[in-house]
């Protein structure tokens, strides 16, 4: 499946304000019940905690100081990446599962907006503030 996220509407980029903050968009698959394996397309990235390498997207402006990422904007020295979509653009990603056999296929997706980054909420003892902003389920039949 194709998945998109378009912003549109806005004057700025998605996410914005804090560089804390970011957006994540999971996609998954099952076929009765049972998870499907994504053999192609992209995988969030280690910052992303307990998300890391489950299939999706993700959209920060990482901030850096040349040896760790993400850092603080009080310590950051430079923009490692910047992920975030531009006002009016959209983001495409393309995903493949396997099914072994033929059935009815759901293909899952969610878009969720965090707070912090998951490594620093451990440390303050707080939780990621994650809010889910959309979720979408399509059947597809093999």
């Amino acid at each position: 499946p194709i998945f998109e996220v378009a912003n549109l509407g806005t004057g700025h980029h998605l996410p914005a304000g804090s560089p804390m903050r970011h957006m994540l968009a999971l996609v998954s698959a099952d076929a009765d019940g049972a998870p499907l394996t994504m053999i192609d397309g992209p995988a969030l990235p280690e910052w992303a905690g307990d998300m890391h390498e489950k299939a999706g997207r993700a959209f920060a402006k990482l901030l850096g100081d040349g040896g760790q990422a993400p850092v603080p904007a009080w310590q950051a020295t430079a923009v490692v990446s910047d992920t975030r979509i531009p006002a009016g653009e959209l983001d495409r990603s393309q995903y493949r599962f396997r099914l072994d056999r033929p059935g009815t296929a759901r293909i899952g997706a969610v878009l969720v907006i965090r707070r912090t980054f998951p490594a620093w909420a451990t440390t303050a003892g707080t939780d990621v503030g994650e809010i889910v902003v959309a979720r979408r389920n399509v059947l597809l039949a093999r």
